[in-house]
């Protein structure tokens, strides 16, 4: 057994979902949420779309990154906790050949983006014809 006699931090990460109907970029992430281009939030949004994109990866490379030997997306999202229906949402996607990116936030802010640890810190699901991304997933 280990024991740290020095700093320690309390961090956890928010593993999340994303998938857009049309191709990613910030302009239809952007689109997607509703964000317009000279709303006051617009910023808050932009360092959203930048920690996402930073920590994003298509799902079956981010399987491959894995440890645990996966067969296939759906025992891949259950071993990182995600429910039923959320399974079912990205089987559905993968049905349609559309994109789905699985990544994490963290909330120490290891990636520098002050909205990753916003949104780490909270359960959220966006889901409608144009997006879905939940990050439902989360943990202290």
């Amino acid at each position: 057994m280990k024991i740290r006699s020095d700093f320690v931090t309390n961090s956890s990460s928010t593993s999340f979902i994303l998938s857009i109907k049309d191709k990613f970029s910030e302009e239809n992430f952007m689109k997607a949420i509703g964000v317009e281009e000279n709303e006051d939030m617009k910023d808050f949004f932009e360092n959203l779309f930048l920690a996402i994109d930073a920590n994003k990866q298509d799902i079956y490379e981010a399987m491959k990154s894995c440890e645990v030997g996966y067969g296939s997306a759906e025992e891949f999202l259950r071993g990182e906790g995600f429910d039923e229906e959320t399974v079912a949402i990205v089987k559905r996607f993968q049905q349609e050949n559309r994109k789905v990116y699985f990544g994490r936030l963290a909330s120490d802010g290891t990636h520098g983006f002050g909205m990753e640890v916003y949104f780490c810190g909270e359960s959220f699901v966006f889901c409608d014809d144009e997006i879905y991304f939940n990050g439902s997933n989360y943990g202290w």
